[in-house]
């Protein structure tokens, strides 16, 4: 069964549940690097706005654990009374004054979404844009946005160089920097797998890891759009100034974040793992570039070093 039409088998099993005030419909999404995903949109009565649950995890769920269709609905419906839709209000119903503190920036790859920039503020930034979203709702499970585009820009009544200066500082303040060595990540996500410390100690100990490699993790402390902080103010130069070095090459693991090295003789090497990453460990969605940059601490300019 393909996505269109699992979702509308889903849809029809999710009617049968509700009322006939509840309005049940599938709705495709571009998303970043143009890829598209399902979504399945719950209104009750004269809601005017309503967040998209999305099915490719329902559609592999259905295929691999031989669940039916009417538990996939059911999970939907519940997952549907879950969220702080309180929190969500369409963009045509705010004003500056309302919104201006939860305008954020995202940092994404220019030609992967050249056709949905069209439609987008957005400001170059090398081979990368910086796009702009509206914060909904920001907890210890995630994070609800939206993009803004030209047409919301212009219900709101601002500039385009209003909406990055406010979106610009706010970046900053709602989603802080985390900075980290490799290491400490790598020991962290065997903690959370529950990896015992045995094991943990062999990995880490393993020809002393913590000395050959040199290398960081740049992300925010949510671990989403993390690739943005690179932006941050003067958060390149202290890094450099940090690790006491002239140079810092930035890995683009994705749009979460950067994986961050000081002076470094292979360039070319490491555009292979940037390459290898994406190819291997990275969703499409998710992917921000296959270049590698160099920061020079001296100028305080980024540049793509391969």
């Amino acid at each position: 069964m393909d996505m269109e039409l699992f979702c509308e088998e889903v849809v029809k099993c999710i009617r049968n549940m509700v009322d006939e005030n509840v309005s049940v419909d599938v709705n495709k999404v571009c998303k970043n690097n143009g890829i598209s995903l399902y979504g399945i949109v719950i209104r009750y009565g004269n809601e005017q706005c309503s967040p998209n649950i999305y099915m490719e995890g329902y559609l592999q769920k259905y295929q691999t654990e031989q669940v039916s269709l009417d538990e996939i609905a059911g999970e939907i419906l519940s997952k549907r009374e879950k969220l702080e839709l309180e929190k969500l209000e369409p963009v045509s119903d705010l004003r500056w004054d309302n919104i201006k503190d939860k305008v954020f920036c995202r940092l994404v790859n220019r030609e992967m979404n050249a056709e949905r920039l069209v439609n987008i503020p957005h400001m170059e930034y090398l081979d990368l844009v910086v796009t702009c979203r509206l914060l909904h709702y920001n907890d210890n499970v995630g994070i609800a946005s939206s993009e803004i585009s030209y047409n919301e820009l212009e219900v709101i009544g601002v500039t385009e160089e209003e909406l990055f200066e406010q979106a610009t500082q706010n970046t900053e303040r709602l989603f802080p920097a985390e900075f980290k060595p490799l290491v400490s990540v790598m020991e962290k996500m065997m903690r959370e797998k529950d990896v015992s410390d045995e094991l943990i100690k062999e990995v880490l100990d393993f020809e002393d890891l913590g000395d050959k490699i040199n290398m960081y993790i740049l992300s925010n402390k949510m671990g989403i759009n993390g690739a943005a902080t690179m932006l941050y103010t003067d958060m390149l130069k202290n890094i450099a100034t940090q690790l006491k070095t002239e140079s810092l090459y930035l890995l683009p693991s994705s749009v979460h974040e950067w994986m961050i090295l000081p002076e470094w003789d292979d360039v070319g090497y490491l555009k292979e793992m940037v390459a290898d990453a994406n190819r291997t460990a990275v969703a499409e969605i998710d992917l921000l570039s296959y270049h590698v940059y160099r920061y020079d601490r001296n100028t305080d300019m980024v540049e793509i070093a391969a």
